[in-house]
């Protein structure tokens, strides 16, 4: 098994060129196959459940652009947004006087789920059906969104959680 994981860490270091990014990712790789399902790892591809994710680190800003199915999705910031940023706009004037916040589709937690901590949320439910967008969004956010525990992440098709969720929610957020 070292020497499995040492393959995945250099090949990672060569692909992307900075081994203190290829850690990062590597031990999403590792720790996702620990979880349970399986991650194909092709050059700087990972495949998951759903989907083929791409990394591709911005080192002059400090950023990642996630790709899925090679279509660009989003960038994971090391930094919340401060200008304006479409993932502020709901929680800006709704969070005020919310406690209770469910974010269908949340991905990594870096966007949706991170502005909403950060405009006060009180607790947050994030549905996202591909674990793969979870664990990478806990290897590689360094505000490390998913282990704040006014976070609770469920890893369900957002139908399939509203039909069977009992639970009350103040605002409801679906971003796609």
């Amino acid at each position: 098994k070292r020497e499995i994981i040492l393959c995945i860490l250099i090949t990672l270091a060569i692909v992307l060129e900075d081994i203190k990014i290829a850690y990062k990712v590597g031990f999403f790789v590792i720790l996702a196959s620990l979880n349970g399902f399986v991650i194909n790892y092709s050059q700087n591809h990972l495949w998951s459940p759903y989907q083929k994710i791409s990394v591709v680190p911005n080192l002059s800003n400090n950023s990642y652009a996630v790709f899925s199915n090679d279509t660009y999705i989003l960038s994971i910031s090391s930094k919340p947004s401060r200008n304006f940023d479409i993932h502020q706009v709901p929680f800006e004037s709704a969070l005020k006087t919310t406690d209770e916040v469910l974010i269908l589709g949340a991905g990594g937690g870096t966007a949706d789920v991170r502005e909403a901590l950060l405009r006060g949320a009180k607790h947050i439910t994030a549905v996202e059906i591909d674990p793969a967008f979870v664990e990478l969004g806990k290897a590689i956010d360094t505000y490390k969104t998913y282990y704040n525990d006014k976070v609770s992440v469920v890893i369900d098709d957002a139908r399939n959680f509203l039909n069977n969720t009992e639970n009350m929610f103040d605002f409801i957020y679906f971003p796609f």
